[in-house]
């Protein structure tokens, strides 16, 4: 008997906990420009009204952009939860926060013309909502190299091909270059040294 009372309190409480929860909606999406140059990151903002306990928890709570290049590919950017602050100490060291905490997604296009994107909320029970298509247009950026890669022979590039070589680890690799140089000409007696 004390089971089915058991099992009958926990339906009711689920039922309850049901009846409580709000419904997932989109409540606003604030893009912060709707054209950028290319390697120009666009921010969006994500307003939601859903029930979660921990919004850095995906099975709870999740925001994604959905992104149409230019040429056809779908790219999915995950979203994240952030706050912003401000410095309010001479040397920067004592943070305030700006408001209220919220959802964002960040996307750095690297193809030019128009994308097409829209933002897609997944709730608990994978309930999904999803914002209507928005566009984003992209021009040249002249002064931008483009994301750093590997070539194919394990150097780093810039998209445009431009060699990158940051400025300290070239300079430890010409150090160590050098010792071995000063070794190989000298001996034993260049380490003495």
């Amino acid at each position: 008997m004390a089971v089915r009372q058991f099992s009958a309190w926990l339906w009711l409480m689920g039922m309850a906990t049901m009846a409580a929860a709000q419904p997932l909606t989109l409540k606003r999406i604030a893009p912060d420009a709707i054209q950028v140059r290319r390697y120009e990151t666009l921010q969006v903002r994500v307003e939601v009204v859903a029930d979660y306990d921990n919004p850095f928890d995906p099975t709870q709570i999740r925001i994604d952009g959905e992104f149409l290049t230019p040429s056809g590919k779908r790219l999915l950017v995950p979203g994240f939860f952030t706050q912003d602050f401000e410095r309010v100490s001479p040397d920067g060291t004592s943070l305030r926060p700006v408001g209220a905490p919220y959802f964002a997604v960040r996307f750095t296009p690297t193809e030019l013309g128009t994308y097409r994107y829209r933002i897609v909320v997944t709730g608990q029970g994978k309930r999904q909502v999803t914002s209507q298509w928005l566009t984003l247009k992209v021009s040249p950026n002249p002064s931008a190299k483009g994301f750093v890669r590997r070539s194919n022979f394990g150097h780093l590039r810039f998209d445009d091909g431009t060699p990158f070589c940051p400025c300290r680890l070239e300079c430890l690799l010409v150090k160590q270059q050098l010792e071995r140089l000063r070794t190989l000409v000298f001996g034993d007696e260049a380490k003495r040294r």
